[in-house]
């Protein structure tokens, strides 16, 4: 069976974010996480867990995405990967009646609070100014040392140092009021 071509948007979006453009990171988290989303829900019939699937996939995505060679769509790439946590989710769901208590299971509430505060998360660093945004994006996003990040943004690793600093700040602020 022939895939489907990969779109060219992909392509640009997966240029711009290699080139330290955070917009291409999360022009593609924007036209897939609903696809993603629906997919896992209907897997685990579990908003909480879907919601978890989604931030892991594309989380996995993010770390991928330094190196990633499209030879098939994004969207095939991000649904084996959807599908293969929400089968690892299935698997470590607890039969009817347990607690959970002596296996160490989490409480199943806590999974929809994370993801819901990772969800907050994204929305406030994307409120974040340009410079500020792109540090946090390269630095935890792609996991670039502080160094990389400079070189990337053509900026000192001081200036880098500042602009981490800064978005914590106004990220721990933002998280602290909406609670």
């Amino acid at each position: 069976m022939d895939l489907p071509p990969i779109l060219p948007e992909d392509l640009v979006a997966i240029r711009a974010f290699r080139a330290g453009e955070v917009g291409g990171f999360e022009a593609l988290f924007l036209r897939y996480r609903q696809r993603i989303y629906a997919q896992a829900f209907r897997m685990l019939r579990d908003e909480g867990l879907a919601l978890d699937v989604v931030q892991e996939t594309f989380l996995a995505f993010l770390r991928k995405l330094p190196s990633f060679e499209p030879r098939a769509p994004v969207s095939a790439w991000l649904s084996e990967t959807a599908w293969r946590l929400a089968q690892t989710q299935r698997r470590h769901r607890l039969p009817a009646g347990e607690t959970g208590e002596a296996t160490g299971s989490r409480d199943p509430g806590e999974g929809m609070l994370r993801a819901e505060e990772a969800r907050r998360l994204w929305d406030m660093v994307g409120t974040l100014s340009e410079r500020d945004r792109q540090a946090v994006l390269l630095r935890y996003g792609q996991g670039l040392d502080p160094g990389e990040v400079a070189a990337r943004m053509g900026i000192t690793a001081k200036a880098v140092s500042s602009h981490l600093a800064r978005a914590k700040g106004l990220l721990r602020e933002k998280m602290q009021r909406s609670a």
